[in-house]
């Protein structure tokens, strides 16, 4: 799609589907736009906005970006794509980022629903895999062990969907945006997150639900904790049609 008339131009590129309310669902580390293409299917009656960060997807790679520069690309693309009012979702290091966005743009969005995010203020991710995770672009083997120790209950389609899409990221992209969001930013503050907000938690063996009330939700004014039991890392591929419900009774 083209860029509204007289609207900024950005970098990012994007998939859409569907028609009536905006969402704006912000993808993770090591994957692009894709994870979340089954969606698409049940949730036709919004329009879903789909970005690709660069280096991932059909974004080509932009140099080293922090978490800085990730939340202007997106604020840029905000403004291209004229989503005032949408719905902003974020998985993952993409729960991260729209945490983020949000506090850079206040009265922007509806709601924020973040997906086992990671926290804001960053990941005290262990130690022994470090390596792997920070080095497993171009790396099947890594990817693969990255994805079957993240996921509990994902079909061999997704699976297969899941390694292709993080064999296609530039390996640059996948290195330093681990640290990145292993990193975070100290300085942020959510207070000025006076949207209504949802923290989706699964069974993720990295991010607990109980860890994810006390280092996101305590954090923002106005949330709440969903528990959506079963899935790993990945519900919108592991409990697709879970997930849309859940996101649907956010939404309204």
């Amino acid at each position: 799609m083209n860029n509204p008339k007289n609207a900024p131009r950005s970098s990012l590129r994007f998939r859409e589907s569907g028609r009536g309310p905006a969402v704006l669902l912000v993808h993770g580390w090591m994957v692009s736009g894709r994870v979340w293409d089954r969606l698409p299917p049940l949730l036709e009656d919004f329009r879903l906005v789909r970005p690709d960060l660069p280096g991932t997807g059909a974004t080509p790679p932009a140099g080293r970006r922090t978490l800085d520069d990730l939340v202007a690309d997106l604020a840029v693309f905000c403004d291209a794509q004229n989503l005032q009012g949408a719905h902003l979702v974020g998985h993952s290091m993409g729960g991260q980022l729209a945490a983020l966005l949000a506090t850079r743009l206040p009265g922007r969005f509806a709601t924020l629903t973040l997906m086992n995010p990671v926290p804001v203020q960053g990941l005290d991710f262990p130690a022994e895999l470090q390596p792997l995770f920070r080095g497993c672009g171009g790396d099947r083997d890594g990817i693969e062990r990255i994805v079957d120790m993240s996921c509990l209950s994902l079909d061999a389609a997704g699976r297969g969907l899941l390694i292709e899409d993080a064999l296609n990221t530039a390996p640059d992209a996948i290195s330093t945006a681990f640290d990145a969001f292993r990193l975070g930013d100290a300085n942020a503050s959510l207070e000025r997150v006076t949207l209504p907000a949802t923290v989706i938690a699964t069974d993720d063996p990295f991010l607990p639900p109980a860890f994810l009330q006390a280092a996101v939700v305590d954090r923002l004014p106005h949330a709440r904790l969903i528990h959506l039991r079963g899935p790993g890392h990945y519900p919108q591929f592991e409990a697709p049609g879970e997930t849309a419900a859940l996101l649907r009774e956010i939404f309204a």
